[in-house]
C-alpha cells in the first residue's frame, strides 16, 4: 500500500468483475525495465474495450496522452516490451502526496485534459486498443514515486486479496480469457 493509502478500483465493480490478467511482479512486463521504467507493482485488470476507466484516487491530471495508434495483440515479450515501439495511450494523475497513478491501454477519446482536477471515481477515459494488450483486453494501473521512479505497492478498497501474480496464479485467480468478458 502506498504510504497507507487505499485506492478505489479503476473501474465500476457493479458492471465488471475484478479479473486480473497480470498481477504485480508478473512475468510478461511487470518488472523493472530500466532505472526510469519500473512496472513491478503494476496490475492489469481484464476488461472489455470501451470500459469506463475511473480515477482510483483524487488528483491533478499531469498527462493525458491519447493519440497513439500502435497496439500489439501478440504474446512475444521482445515485441511487446520494446520501448522503441511500445507506445500506449495513458493518463497520469498526481495525488496530494506526490505519487502518480498511471492508467494505460486507453482509447483515443479524451475524457479529461491536462491540469484538470479529478475526484476518485470520476470517469477519466475509456479502455482501448493501445500498447501491448496481448490476447486479453485490459487496463494497466500502477502508482509511481516520482522521486525514485519506482512503482509502489497499492491496496484497493473492497479488494482484500493479494495482487501478487504468483500468489494469484497458484490460487487459480489469474484471468486467462477463457470466458467472454
Amino acid at each position: 500500500m502506498a504510504g497507507g493509502v487505499e485506492y478505489s478500483l479503476p473501474f465500476d465493480v457493479a458492471k465488471h468483475q475484478v479479473r486480473i490478467s497480470q498481477g504485480s511482479r508478473g512475468p510478461w512486463s511487470h518488472f523493472r525495465h530500466s532505472p526510469t521504467l519500473d512496472l513491478t507493482y503494476a496490475v492489469d485488470f481484464a476488461l472489455p474495450f470501451g470500459t469506463e476507466v475511473l480515477a482510483a484516487r483524487a488528483g491533478v491530471v499531469l498527462l493525458a496522452l491519447l493519440t497513439g495508434k500502435w497496439f500489439y495483440e501478440g504474446l512475444d515479450p521482445e515485441v511487446g516490451n520494446n520501448p522503441g515501439r511500445n507506445f500506449t495511450n495513458q493518463i497520469v494523475i498526481e495525488h496530494k502526496d506526490g505519487t502518480r497513478g498511471y492508467y494505460s491501454h486507453l482509447g483515443g477519446t479524451p475524457v479529461v485534459g491536462g491540469h484538470q482536477m479529478v475526484a476518485a471515481g470520476e470517469v477519466i477515459a475509456l479502455s482501448g486498443r493501445s500498447g501491448w494488450v496481448a490476447k486479453i483486453p485490459h487496463i494497466h494501473f500502477q502508482v509511481i514515486d516520482p522521486d525514485t521512479f519506482l512503482s509502489v505497492p497499492v491496496a484497493f478498497v473492497g479488494y482484500p486479496w493479494s495482487l501478487d501474480h504468483q500468489t494469484l496464479l497458484k490460487s487459480g485467480q489469474i484471468w486467462t480469457g477463457e470466458e467472454t468478458l
